[in-house]
């Protein structure tokens, strides 16, 4: 699980990212386990993990920063979007519930994911206009607006990948001491 968090989720344990998302074939009641025991070394540090989903054939992990989270949706355009799609509350652990609610509900993907990942909400709205198509840059996500600053974000969080996996796979450091407080 772990070597999946850094491969997937190093912008987040770096702090350059608010939230990942990925998919995990692993036994439900193993990855449960796995994911309470990473939860209480990376909370600390204000990281957690949640299965948002669970198929037969896999499970959806999101990766996130709590205090990242909170202020992504501390924006007036931000709230005003998933309120009208059904969010009521911008606590934490509400918000939290309501995602996972939406991915148990509908068998189509909720599009406000991108807001829980760091996505600009221009693009969010962009994506869902124009049902995927006509993006300027495809990258970490469809870029719909500002593809300059996009590319630095993908260039950053491109880099912080690599750094990460190379100092986790050579064993110099673990998921521990790559995850930054903030």
């Amino acid at each position: 699980m772990e070597d999946l968090i850094i491969k997937n989720c190093s912008p987040v344990l770096g702090g350059l990212k608010t939230g990942s998302l990925f998919n995990c074939s692993a036994e439900p009641n193993m990855l449960k386990a796995q994911i309470n025991s990473l939860n209480q070394k990376l909370s600390q540090k204000g990281v957690f993990i949640y299965i948002l989903k669970t198929t037969p054939k896999f499970s959806l992990i999101y990766v996130c920063r709590k205090t990242g989270l909170m202020k992504d949706m501390d924006n007036i355009e931000v709230k005003s979007f998933l309120r009208k799609i059904g969010y009521t509350s911008f606590h934490f652990d509400d918000l939290i519930e309501t995602l996972m609610r939406r991915f148990s509900q509908d068998a189509a993907f909720p599009h406000e994911i991108g807001l829980f990942l760091s996505y600009p909400i221009e693009d969010v709205i962009g994506f869902i206009k124009n049902k995927g198509n006509n993006f300027k840059l495809c990258g970490y996500w469809k870029v719909y607006s500002d593809e300059k600053y996009a590319e630095k974000l993908f260039s950053r969080y491109t880099r912080c990948t690599e750094v990460y996996t190379r100092l986790f796979n050579s064993l110099e450091r673990n998921i521990e001491e790559l995850t930054i407080a903030i």
